[in-house]
């Protein structure tokens, strides 16, 4: 792992291999019923809104059960075969995960403001994924990203901006503390020395056994005190997920800016610079021993340099 000291996301087609008449009716119902969700919690100026307008004209497309499973899989909620079926309990899993994440009403039904969201958050992430610039970032000269952290980089920034509605300001300086804490690994856990010897010096930890107490810090935000480990815990737990999950640390991340850690990340969201949002992540949410501002700030220059399109 990195060496830090810490202190502490309805014109659904329905073609599934199990879906009828009753089913169609019974959900066309419940969409009507439905309020307008949205997972966007934060206002988007004018100019940071042009970003999605591609991605929002994407969810009026149709879509079918397949595209729907292939969505949830390249966003890493979905592990099963790929057949239309969404009546599994896989799927319902999956949509439900998705729902939690992206800030939507949680029932596991692939409703209309689900697919929606899906489709423009699926349609992000594509973007920003298969991008001539994060290849380039994540190269050795740059980031040196494996295949796994280039995937979870993809991911966090589109969760951050269309999940979340940050600005690509924000997303920067938060990403570039994520990269200086864990590499964008999800399993990263916080290297020590034990017996004399360094432990956990890699960027990928399968060794370590995850405990809320032992002051460890681990996964995207290195979380390290037993106050910060409990809610990922509690998250991976009621998402089914293991906390080394990208998902179940999104889900902990939107938990934080919403309810665990407000106030710390109202904090953060006020300001607008890449490098004042680096600062006050470092010092409200990472608070290290060890003050590293110019590191983080230079690894948010390059995340913002080459991801300020998306």
């Amino acid at each position: 792992m990195i060496k830090v000291q810490l202190a502490d996301t309805a014109g659904i087609t329905y073609q599934g291999v199990k879906e009828t008449e009753t089913a169609a009716v019974s959900i066309a119902k419940e969409n009507r019923a439905e309020r307008d969700d949205t997972a966007v919690i934060y206002e988007r100026s004018n100019t940071e809104a042009a970003v999605f307008s591609s991605a929002k004209a994407a969810a009026g497309a149709s879509m079918s059960n397949q595209q729907v499973q292939s969505s949830l899989s390249a966003l890493g909620f979905y592990n099963g075969p790929v057949n239309g079926d969404l009546s599994t309990s896989l799927s319902k899993k999956a949509v439900e995960n998705f729902q939690k994440v992206y800030g939507l009403s949680v029932n596991g039904s692939m409703n209309s403001s689900t697919l929606n969201r899906l489709k423009e958050i699926n349609t992000m992430y594509n973007k920003v994924a298969t991008s001539k610039e994060l290849t380039a970032l994540a190269s050795r000269s740059k980031l040196n990203l494996d295949s796994s952290e280039k995937k979870n980089l993809a991911r966090v920034w589109t969760f951050l901006r269309a999940g979340m509605g940050f600005t690509k300001n924000q997303c920067a300086g938060i990403c570039g503390n994520l990269y200086e804490e864990s590499h964008f690994a999800t399993d990263n856990a916080q290297e020590i020395k034990k017996d004399g010897k360094n432990k956990y010096a890699k960027n990928h930890d399968s060794d370590y056994s995850f405990s809320v107490n032992d002051g460890i810090g681990y996964g995207l935000e290195q979380w390290t005190h037993f106050t910060v480990k409990k809610p990922l815990k509690e998250t991976a737990d009621e998402m089914g997920l293991a906390v080394s999950d990208i998902n179940a640390q999104l889900g902990t991340i939107r938990k934080e800016v919403e309810s665990t850690r407000i106030n710390a990340w109202k904090k953060v969201l006020a300001k607008s610079s890449y490098n004042e949002v680096s600062d006050t992540f470092h010092d409200e949410i990472e608070r290290p021993r060890i003050k590293e501002y110019a590191e983080r700030r230079k690894s948010s220059k390059k995340i913002y340099d080459a991801l300020k399109n998306y």
